[in-house]
C-alpha cells in the first residue's frame, strides 16, 4: 500500500486522472480501486475537474472514470496569473475584485480516451435545469456580463466603504427594528434599518426589501445579536439589483469591521431533509422566540423526508451582500452568514456575495433550492456547507480563502455530509458545477508565510453524501477533492 501510494502522490494524482506537467509528457495513469485505504464514509463524486498547483489533488474520489486533470502550469488554463495573491507589505489579498482566474479559452492538446473513443473532455454533461458550458470554474471569457463585475453589487472587500451608520440615536433615517415582522412590510431605500435583536418573519408574512437597502445588525454575544430569521410559511422577497444591491453589514466604522460583527440572515422552509419535521435551525433561540421561530422541516403530520413542499417558495435573494456576519452562541451551534432549511425550489437564490463571516459562509440544512452565481472571501470556516439531505442545485460560485483563517474544528471550501447511518433519507445528493476554488498554497507562493493548517482543501465529501461537483477548477488546495 505504501509504495503504491506515495507514487501515486509523487506524480500528482490520486484516485483517478489526467496528470499535466509542464515540459513533461501528458499520461493517464490507472487509478487505485475507492476502497484502497480509505478509513471514511464520503462517497462525493468529481469529474471535470482541473487542479492546478495543490499538494495532492485527489483522495479517494468515488468517481473512476480518470476524468481530471492535474497542472502546475497556471497560466495554461486561466488567463490571470495575478488573482487573489496575498501582499505581506498591506496584508490584503490583492487585486481581488478586478483580476479573476478567467478560462483562458486555449487548453492543450488533450490524450485520448483509453478505449480510444476521442480525447479527454473535462467538460461533463449537467442535469436538467443547470447551464450546459462549455469551461470549467465560475468565469469564462465575458464573465462580466453574467456576474456583473464592476457593478456596485461586486465588492469582495468593504472594509472602506462608510454605510453612514452614526450610532443608534444618530444615523439619520434609521429604523430600530424591534419587534417582530407579524404582517406584511417593505423596507424601503431610503431609510436605513438596525436588526436590534433576532427579528422573525412569522408565518403568513412577508418582508419586502427594496433594491439598495441597508440592513445593519447589532453587535452582541450569542443571542442578543442582531439576526434576520424568516419562519416556515413566511416570505422574504429581497430582489436587488447590480447597481442597488441589498447590504446586510456590521455597525462599526470603515477600517474597524471583523468578522462576526453581527449574526446572519436565516430562512426556514417545508422542503424534505433528513433529521426530522421540526428541526431549531442553528443559533436560533432566546427569550424572545416561541415554540415555532426557527424551526424547519415539513411539519406536524408529515415525515422528514416528505416531499410535499419540495417545491415551496420562501421568497427571492438576488443581488445580495452580507458582511462581517457571523457569530458562535455556544461550541457547535453558530449563526452563518446566510443559512438555509429546508428550504424549497420555487426559492430564487442568485448572485449573493458573502465577505468576512465569522463561521460559515452558507450552510443548507436538506430542503432543493437552487443557487447561482455565489462569491466568497475570507470565510472562517467552511465556504458552503450541504448537509441533512439537501439536494439542490449549484452553479457559477467563486470561492477565495484567507490563507490564516480557519475554523478550530478545520474549514474547507465545500464540505458535504449528510448521516452517520444509512437508511436517513433524503440522501444529501446535490450537483455542484462550475466552481472557482483559490486557496493557500497558491496565494502564498514566492512567501516564507505558512498557511492555517486547519484548512483541509477544496472539497470534502463525509458522512455518506453523495455530492457530485463537476466543470470546476480548484487553485493552490492542500488536497484539492476529498472523501476522508
Amino acid at each position: 500500500m505504501k509504495s503504491k501510494l506515495q507514487t501515486l502522490m509523487t506524480l500528482g494524482l490520486l484516485a483517478g486522472g489526467l496528470v499535466l506537467q509542464s515540459c513533461e509528457k501528458i499520461e493517464l495513469l490507472t487509478p487505485p480501486p475507492p476502497s484502497e485505504g480509505q478509513n471514511g464514509t464520503g462517497r462525493a463524486t468529481g469529474a471535470g475537474l482541473l487542479f492546478l498547483q495543490n499538494n495532492t489533488s485527489e483522495l479517494f474520489n468515488a468517481d473512476q472514470s480518470g476524468l481530471n486533470i492535474t497542472s502546475n502550469d497556471l497560466g495554461a488554463w486561466v488567463e490571470d496569473n495575478d488573482f487573489a495573491r496575498y501582499d505581506p507589505n498591506s496584508g490584503n489579498l490583492l487585486e481581488l475584485e478586478t483580476k479573476l482566474p478567467l478560462w483562458a479559452g486555449n487548453e492543450p492538446v488533450l490524450p485520448e480516451l483509453p478505449d480510444g473513443s476521442g480525447p479527454v473532455n473535462i467538460v461533463q454533461p449537467v442535469p436538467v435545469g443547470m447551464d450546459q458550458t462549455n469551461f470549467p470554474g465560475a468565469f469564462n471569457q465575458v464573465a462580466q456580463s453574467d456576474w456583473h463585475i464592476g457593478s456596485n453589487w461586486w465588492v469582495l472587500d468593504a472594509q472602506d466603504i462608510d454605510y453612514g451608520w452614526r450610532g443608534e440615536d444618530n444615523t439619520p433615517d434609521l429604523v430600530n427594528v424591534t419587534d417582530n415582522i407579524t404582517t406584511d412590510k417593505t423596507w424601503t431605500a431610503d431609510k436605513k434599518y438596525f436588526l436590534t435583536r433576532q427579528i422573525f418573519v412569522k408565518e403568513g408574512a412577508t418582508l419586502t426589501i427594496e433594491p439598495g437597502t441597508v440592513i445593519f445588525g447589532r453587535d452582541a454575544v450569542g443571542v442578543d445579536a442582531g439576526v434576520l430569521v424568516v419562519n416556515r410559511g413566511a416570505r422574504l422577497l429581497a430582489q436587488g439589483t447590480p447597481d442597488q444591491p441589498i447590504v446586510f453589514t456590521s455597525t462599526k466604522p470603515p477600517g474597524a469591521r471583523a468578522r462576526g460583527d453581527w449574526g446572519g440572515l436565516v430562512l426556514c422552509g417545508r422542503a424534505a431533509n433528513n433529521k426530522a419535521n421540526n428541526v431549531l435551525i442553528e443559533g436560533i433561540g432566546g427569550a424572545e422566540a416561541s415554540d415555532e421561530d426557527g424551526f424547519y422541516g415539513p411539519g406536524n403530520g408529515y415525515a422528514a423526508d416528505a416531499t410535499d413542499f419540495n417545491d415551496e417558495s420562501s421568497g427571492v435573494l438576488s443581488f445580495i451582500r452580507l458582511e462581517y456576519a457571523g457569530i458562535a452562541i455556544s461550541p457547535g451551534n453558530e449563526v452563518n452568514s446566510l443559512t438555509m432549511g429546508s428550504i424549497g425550489s420555487g426559492t430564487q437564490v442568485d448572485h449573493i456575495i458573502v465577505t468576512n463571516a465569522g463561521d460559515d459562509g452558507i450552510e443548507c440544512f436538506g430542503g432543493t433550492v437552487d443557487i447561482r452565481y455565489l462569491a466568497m472571501v475570507d470565510i472562517l470556516d467552511d465556504d458552503v456547507d450541504l448537509d441533512a439531505g439537501y439536494s439542490g442545485t449549484i452553479q457559477y460560485a467563486y470561492l477565495v480563502r484567507n490563507p490564516f483563517a480557519a475554523d478550530e474544528s478545520t474549514s474547507t471550501s465545500f464540505e458535504t455530509s449528510s448521516a452517520k447511518n444509512d437508511g436517513q433519507n433524503p440522501v444529501t445528493r446535490a450537483t455542484i458545477a462550475n466552481t472557482t476554488i483559490v486557496g493557500p498554497v497558491y496565494q502564498l507562493e514566492g512567501t516564507d508565510l505558512a498557511a492555517n493548517r486547519l484548512y483541509d482543501g477544496g472539497f470534502l465529501g463525509k458522512d455518506l453524501s453523495e455530492v457530485r461537483l463537476i466543470n470546476s477548477i480548484i487553485i493552490g488546495a492542500p488536497i484539492g477533492f476529498q472523501n476522508p
